[in-house]
């Protein structure tokens, strides 16, 4: 069915469902309100709302929560075969289209928070932009610009190899100075990077603590992509926000090292775990896919029996299982993994929200956070299948994409 019309600026709506889950636990049947792209209310009780309030009636069996964050996604990236010669050679019109075309289909999943930590040419500072008049149309964009790398070193192709305490400090104020989010920095090797080698380090411990205390100092979110074991400690100890893979790489295995671990969560830093392949046959799964899945399987156990804040991140575009709607079979890849369906969420909502920086505002069904709603048909705590039946999506109170609801 169509969306429900939106409601008159400034009149109060009310959403009504069988089930709410507001970014911490499942709450039963509620009515979330809003007002001008807010939410003023939650109430579980069964009152009725404001006479002059527009009600949308989700109807049985329906769930209602937060909208989605993916916390590591690559929007100009086109998720093809051969996506970094592409994101190398593409011209600036042919990124901005890439942006706007991945942001959407993120948004149609119920993706409505997308920390992009990593572009060319700031393109998606660009979109978000140029969006700005009509932004309900696409996700809140959290862009972090090219990622400071070393010269030659991973994504270099990107534009932003930076060497020395000094010039990455200089890096980040450009980053902020351009209205980036996030402070993204590759503090080892990658993997589609030709030369570049995941199980190294590619910063010292003191350059990566000038760029989070740069960051830091401005106000700016912090991510830090880290294979090396001394690189996640590193990242950990400079006070990143988040440490992007955590795949604990030495030499082709993954090899998580309890010491590392306990510093995680001594400094509460996130892992950002990399998390969602669409593959029609796991068992067939192309080489990188296959080996991000053994990743997930080798680090979430002991990372969750440490106590660490775990988030997850899809890292879409880099492939052709890693669309950008890719973070919702992370979820439930999070879930096979014996993660209850309550916590799952949780990395892709409250948790999420605080990991990127944007607590208070997203992840909540709560006053005074922005009206991003996800609407299912089927309770994902009891079957995470039911991510993947989006009956309607709610956009700072617009509804913005296919829904069962219709106003009263």
């Amino acid at each position: 069915m169509h969306p429900p019309a939106p409601a008159e600026p400034g009149r109060l709506t009310a959403v009504r469902a069988a089930n709410i889950f507001d970014g911490d636990r499942v709450r039963g049947p509620g009515t979330v309100f809003m007002r001008q792209g807010v939410i003023t209310g939650v109430e579980t009780a069964n009152t009725a709302p404001p006479c002059d309030a527009a009600v949308h009636e989700l109807g049985p069996g329906s769930f209602l929560l937060p909208g989605l964050i993916d916390a590591h996604s690559h929007l100009c990236w086109n998720a093809g075969p051969d996506a970094v010669a592409a994101v190398t050679a593409d011209p600036q019109a042919t990124l901005h289209a890439n942006v706007r075309a991945a942001a959407a289909r993120a948004l149609r999943a119920g993706i409505t928070t997308v920390r992009d930590l990593g572009d060319r040419d700031y393109a998606v500072v660009a979109v978000r932009d140029a969006a700005a008049p009509r932004r309900h149309e696409l996700p809140e964009l959290l862009a972090a610009g090219p990622p400071l790398t070393t010269p030659r070193g991973h994504c270099h192709f990107l534009g932003g190899g930076t060497a020395g305490a000094h010039a990455l400090r200089r890096a980040v104020r450009e980053r902020f100075d351009r209205g980036c989010h996030t402070v993204k920095v590759m503090a080892s090797g990658g993997s589609v990077t030709p030369g570049s080698d995941p199980s190294l380090r590619q910063f010292t411990a003191d350059e990566l603590r000038a760029v989070a205390e740069q960051a830091h100092a401005l106000g700016m979110n912090t991510a830090a992509h880290a294979h090396a074991p001394a690189a996640i400690l590193d990242a950990a100890r400079a006070g990143f926000a988040t440490v992007e893979h955590v795949s604990f790489m030495t030499g082709d295995r993954f090899r998580p090292r309890a010491a590392v671990i306990d510093a995680l969560v001594s400094a509460g830093t996130f892992a950002s775990l990399t998390a969602g392949d669409v593959c029609a046959d796991r068992a067939a799964a192309p080489p990188l896919a296959a080996k991000m899945l053994q990743c997930l399987a080798t680090v979430l156990p002991p990372l969750r029996a440490a106590g660490a804040r775990i988030v997850l991140g899809s890292d879409a575009g880099i492939g052709p299982t890693k669309p950008h709607d890719a973070l919702v079979e992370g979820v439930r890849d999070a879930v096979r993994l014996g993660v209850d369906g309550a916590a799952a969420l949780r990395m892709v909502t409250g948790e999420a929200a605080e990991a990127c920086g944007v607590q208070g505002r997203k992840g909540r069904l709560a006053p005074g956070a922005d009206a991003d709603l996800l609407v299912l048909g089927a309770d994902p705590v009891l079957d995470m299948a039911a991510l993947t039946e989006v009956r309607g999506v709610y956009r700072l109170g617009h509804p913005v994409h296919g829904h069962d609801a219709a106003p009263l």
